[in-house]
């Protein structure tokens, strides 16, 4: 078994990224602020350090959808009267709203490879398929009761950026899916049957005295 793809969605430096695993060594390469760090924190974030994501983890490129999504909100689905109308505007904030996703493909060998702790994370019943995703999302509970509660705020003065940054962690969770059927029962002890994630952090004292060691 092996990792052939990543993806990342509206995390940090990263609004929408994919990236193809080689099969010996996969050097991520580029300049300050590129984006290199934000693709590790993430795999960290969601594998070893779940309960430290928090709005700033969110891309800036995403405020302006949260905000687009709060005027869908309040100018048209309040509005609405017909049910079918509203539904529809209801599944569009539901799909439009920002979500910190990471998508992580897995390439098996049907002949040599056990699939008993990867079964529930192969969502295509073709047999000449040969892959499975695990996919987390950072989403909302309740979209619509996310934008209730902001309109209900205290301090009618703060903007919805301002208020996610403080409310967020009440309104959003951690959703892990294979392929993209939802799964709820001991997700995180199933995945690590599968994949074990760890960092070398970088050294920075690196010079001509004993501080080397």
């Amino acid at each position: 078994m092996k990792i052939t793809n990543i993806q990342v969605q509206n995390f940090r430096l990263l609004d929408d990224i994919t990236i193809n695993i080689e099969d010996d060594i996969t050097l991520i390469v580029g300049k300050n602020n590129s984006g290199k760090t934000s693709l590790f924190e993430v795999i960290n974030l969601f594998f070893n350090d779940k309960n430290r994501i928090s709005f700033h983890d969110f891309s800036l490129n995403s405020h302006l959808i949260f905000e687009n999504c709060y005027t869908l909100y309040k100018d048209e689905f309040l509005s609405a009267t017909e049910d079918d109308q509203k539904e529809l505007l209801e599944n569009k904030l539901i799909n439009e709203i920002p979500r910190i996703i990471l998508s992580i493909q897995i390439e098996y060998d049907k002949t040599n490879d056990s699939l008993i702790n990867i079964s529930e994370f192969i969502s295509d019943l073709d047999e000449s398929k040969n892959e499975a995703t695990l996919l987390f999302k950072y989403e909302p509970k309740d979209t619509i009761g996310l934008f209730k509660a902001f309109e209900n705020r205290l301090k009618t003065e703060t903007s919805l950026i301002e208020w996610l940054n403080e409310n967020i962690l009440s309104h959003y969770k951690i959703n892990v899916f294979g392929g993209e059927n939802l799964i709820e029962d001991n997700i995180f002890s199933k995945i690590q049957s599968i994949i074990n994630f760890e960092t070398i952090q970088a050294s920075r004292k690196l010079d001509d005295t004993k501080m080397d060691n």
